[in-house]
């Protein structure tokens, strides 16, 4: 296993892929990710000591990534690269505010950012150790697929007997045919194994209780409040099956399923749009997007039920292995809300002391 600090660098561009595996390969193990969530999901693989990211990237911007990667203890610590284009003041306050270490402006100078890395690490003890090297095939992301059952092969016809060279002094009585088995029929596909999980996207709580309710007995039941949230968690909490809304707050759903649809973890998961929107142009799109099923609400539970067992009887739905039981989710969900709370607090302490300070200032 090397010893080399490894960068994930996520950027869509390829071009800019290219640049700085042609820069940096010679000092750092370079791993890629094409967008946010594909950044996310590989974490866990590559452990990067540092990651460089795009700012402005679709769905999940620069931003957006590096203030959920430094939510996952494991990364919390992490150093972020944030690279733009633009370079206004908001643009690189922004950056520092979402937690990055060090912000880079477009066009890059190739000698001032291997510089600049280099000096980053140079007061590190050394790479985190890695459980997989970059020239490791990955593993699976699913269970392997049932092997199909090989075609039981037809009988062949009775092989006619050869005419002796010297004809015997009695002829042999001639044995009565075998009957032929009859071909064994062929075994049904096996079905996924476990019981699969549900994940409600949706930022009224009612609906999501609602949903939860109706479906508890059969899956197991996570959640997410809007698109980014859902991207976020989607890496731990691996979905079977998904009910989206469309209209949420910072990634509505249609952005949701088109970037689910791009992961080639996520291709083939059932999604279903459940939604109060039922104009034929919004039907349209979510075909578009990838959707499995458009529902408008109000709907029928027992309608719904019966669509949803249409999906997963299809022979792609698999029901993936998962890293997370839902205890262990459900005690994940409290610490983050544990830190939402104690970041709060701290936001609150800092406003009141920059407030005291200024009456100060003003008057003392």
């Amino acid at each position: 296993m090397s010893d080399r600090f490894r960068i994930m660098i996520v950027d869509e561009d390829e071009e800019s892929l290219a640049f700085f595996r042609r820069v940096l390969s010679g000092e750092f193990e370079i791993v890629t990710a094409s967008d946010g969530f594909d950044a996310l999901e590989q974490l866990g693989r590559w452990e990067p000591d540092l990651l460089m990211a795009e700012v402005n990237m679709p769905l999940m911007n620069g931003f957006e990534l590096c203030e959920s990667v430094h939510r996952r203890p494991s990364f919390e610590d992490t150093e972020v690269i944030l690279i733009s284009a633009k370079s206004d003041p908001d643009t690189i306050k922004h950056a520092y505010d979402a937690g990055a270490d060090l912000f880079i402006k477009k066009p890059i100078d190739a000698d001032r950012l291997m510089k600049n890395l280099l000096l980053s690490v140079s007061g590190k003890p050394g790479a985190r150790p890695k459980k997989m090297s970059v020239e490791s095939p990955t593993a699976p992301l699913f269970r392997e697929s049932p092997t199909p059952p090989r075609a039981t092969p037809l009988p062949s016809a009775p092989t006619p007997p050869r005419t002796p060279a010297i004809a015997p002094l009695k002829p042999e009585p001639t044995p009565a045919p075998r009957p032929q088995a009859r071909p064994a029929p062929a075994p049904a596909p096996a079905k996924p194994a476990g019981t699969p999980r549900l994940m409600l996207v949706d930022d009224d709580p009612e609906i999501v209780s609602f949903l939860e309710m109706a479906f508890e007995d059969e899956f197991e039941i996570v959640w997410a409040s809007d698109g980014l949230q859902a991207i976020e968690r989607i890496v731990d909490y691996e979905p079977d099956i998904m009910f989206v809304d469309i209209m949420m707050p910072r990634m509505n759903g249609f952005q949701l399923c088109q970037s689910l649809r791009r992961n080639a973890s996520y291709k083939t998961t059932p999604i279903l749009f459940l939604t109060a929107k039922s104009s034929r142009r919004d039907r349209e799109y979510a075909d578009r997007c990838g959707a499995d099923a458009y529902i408008t609400k109000p709907f029928d539970v027992g309608k719904l039920r019966d669509l949803v067992h249409v999906l997963m009887d299809k022979p792609e739905f698999q029901i993936r292995p998962k890293k997370f039981g839902l205890k262990a989710i459900r005690a994940k969900e409290v610490g983050e809300q544990e830190k939402r709370e104690e970041k709060r607090q701290l936001r609150e302490k800092r406003r009141r002391y920059e407030s005291l300070k200024d009456f100060i200032d003003r008057n003392l």
